[in-house]
């Protein structure tokens, strides 16, 4: 087992790292700023594919400067903003098609009979969450007026609800 005994390092003093091991810095305020609101160690993912193949030192090749590895780190970033856009539009679209799919097969509040699921699945599992998660938070405006206007109704709003 290896012991951790590496020493905290200001920004300055990572800046001053980076440098021995032959990056190269431009400006050195820009980086500094981006140590101190991004992380040397966040950043320091990005620096590999930079490195001298089989370095030790994880000295880097020559003529590479922050701001590649900074480009490098914000490509990664704004895919990845790209990708959770793509799946959160995703899961939207399919959460309205089975609600939807739901509500016209079974009605508006055929979500909480469990005649409607298959018998493998624990029906009282989802109208647990449901009482939780409506416990756990204020009620919103939406379920406020649905359970004011439709006293009769069920607790829980119709299927396709906010």
């Amino acid at each position: 087992m290896t012991v951790f005994d590496k020493p905290a390092f200001s920004p300055a003093e990572q800046v001053d790292k980076l440098r021995a091991r032959g990056l190269r810095i431009d400006d050195e305020s820009r980086v500094l700023h981006h140590l101190a609101n991004v992380s040397y160690y966040r950043l320091s993912a990005y620096t590999r594919p930079f490195y001298i193949p089989d370095d030790a030192e994880h000295c880097f090749q020559s003529g590479v400067a922050f701001e590649d590895i900074f480009s490098l780190y914000v490509f990664d970033r704004e895919l990845r903003l790209l990708l959770l856009d793509a799946i959160e539009r995703l899961v939207v679209a399919l959460r309205a098609q089975i609600t939807n799919t739901l509500a016209e097969h079974h009605g508006p509040h055929g979500y909480l009979e469990p005649s409607v699921f298959d018998t493998r699945y624990r029906h009282d599992w989802l109208l647990n969450k449901l009482d939780q998660a409506v416990k756990e938070r204020e009620v919103e405006t939406f379920l406020a007026h649905y359970r004011a206007k439709y006293v009769g109704a069920p607790p829980q709003p119709p299927s396709g609800w906010p």
